[in-house]
């Protein structure tokens, strides 16, 4: 008789630990909200959340626990960092058709997609340079002053300093970008690269929408992505610093990313930058 291959074990121990989650999940459905309490604090993991987090955070937690008792790896994809970006650029209250937003502020925090520690920060104002002189409403929804902008470099300056942050805090570790949305590179970043006449780096061919992300993993009903303080209320996380800030939405989207990846969600690349070349 042949003896099973070690790709047919493999198979079987996937297909076996499959049927263990589906039954795990329908258990789960089947729960009390106080019964998934109980078993997330039995399990030492965070209680913080409304309905729909925690169960989704049982059954990811439990995912994981099937997944290393069986060998198997839980994700095909992986990267050593994420790198959360949020940039802040001028506005009008009302802006006029084909107005050209220009980055004001550039902020990014290197998340150890291992540790979940925030190894690195760059934070950089810019100063604009066809819209040279803030809005009032884009001071007051940024909380960034002329004075402030004024003395600042110019964005191709500042962005070749982050390239350079870039290189001196990878090596040559992977990783990739995080954005609340879809803007910071389709919008944002895609016309400062074409009034500089910069080509567009290739970290922003792909990136990861976390709003997308979010909704898929907690199953969020309805067509709405949710916001940022969407997401943070939906984790029961407070809110720190000033929204619209650049560096304070960074930090309070990398607490959300960190949360997601501890519930078991696996946090990958969701965003193609059109004709990107």
């Amino acid at each position: 008789m042949m003896e099973p291959t070690s790709s047919q074990n493999d198979d079987d121990q996937l297909a076996n630990s499959k049927r263990t989650l589906s039954r795990i999940n329908g258990l789960v459905n089947e729960m009390t909200m106080q019964q998934i309490i109980d078993k997330l604090k039995q399990l030492d993991v965070s209680t913080n959340g409304e309905d729909n987090v925690l169960k989704q955070r049982l059954k990811g937690v439990m995912r994981e626990k099937v997944y290393k008792n069986s060998n198997i790896k839980s994700s095909k994809f992986s990267t050593d960092y994420y790198c959360v970006i949020d940039f802040e650029a001028t506005c009008e209250e009302v802006n006029p058709r084909k107005y050209k937003h220009e980055i004001i502020e550039f902020p990014a925090l290197m998340v150890n997609a291992r540790t979940l520690a925030v190894e690195s920060q760059f934070h950089f104002y810019c100063r604009p340079v066809m819209n040279p002189k803030l809005s009032s409403f884009c001071t007051k929804l940024t909380g960034i002053d002329q004075k402030t902008i004024d003395s600042a470099d110019v964005f191709k300056v500042v962005f070749q300093n982050f390239q350079k942050w870039l290189e001196d805090v990878l090596g040559e570790s992977t990783f990739v970008v995080v954005t609340d949305g879809p803007f910071d590179i389709t919008r944002f970043l895609t016309i400062q690269c074409k009034v500089d006449k910069i080509p567009m780096p290739y970290w922003a061919s792909n990136w990861t929408n976390l709003k997308r992300t979010f909704k898929a993993f907690y199953k969020l009903s309805g067509q709405r992505f949710p916001t940022l303080q969407d997401m943070l209320g939906a984790l029961k996380i407070p809110h720190d610093g000033r929204l619209h800030s650049g560096i304070d939405d960074a930090k309070n989207i990398a607490k959300i990313l960190c949360q997601l990846i501890r519930d078991g969600c696996q946090v990958k690349p969701n965003e193609i930058l059109a004709n990107y070349s």
